[in-house]
């Protein structure tokens, strides 16, 4: 009989957790995670906020590097340079938002601009009455 009884308390000391999964099955399953659920991780225990060894960057981290690299390589996220203070679940954020989207970005409210923790800063801002491209809004922004 190969049924498994659930209710059988051995069971649980066998059945994998976040803190015993291997880190490559654990930076796959966090790659299927949204900039909330990898923030809230990051906050939780060491085992998401510590660098792993040679990488740099903790798991959280690396997850949405791979996520938003995913998004790049795709061509459903516009190409963004990460700022030196900015985290990569920050960037996962933007595009989750879609403040990545390719292409001219329409009635986007200035708070998701503008918003704590975003690192953007309004350069530009007047009202237009025609279409444009990312090339209009190159040559009009004050430098």
């Amino acid at each position: 009989d190969m049924d498994m009884d659930m209710d059988d308390p051995t069971l649980d000391d066998q059945l994998p957790t976040l803190c015993t999964l291997g880190e490559d099955a654990l930076l796959l399953v966090l790659e299927m995670c949204d900039s909330v659920t990898l923030c809230a991780l990051a906050r939780s225990t060491s085992l998401f906020t510590r660098p792993a060894p040679g990488e740099g960057l903790s798991l959280p981290e690396r997850a949405a590097w791979a996520t938003i690299r995913r998004h790049f390589a795709s061509g459903a996220a516009r190409p963004y340079e990460k700022g030196a203070a900015e985290q990569h679940r920050q960037v996962l954020s933007l595009h989750e938002r879609g403040m990545l989207r390719p292409g001219v970005l329409h009635d986007v409210p200035l708070h998701a601009v503008e918003g704590a923790g975003s690192g953007w800063e309004v350069a530009y801002q007047a009202p237009y009455q025609h279409r444009t491209s990312d090339a209009d809004l190159d040559e009009a922004v004050p430098r």
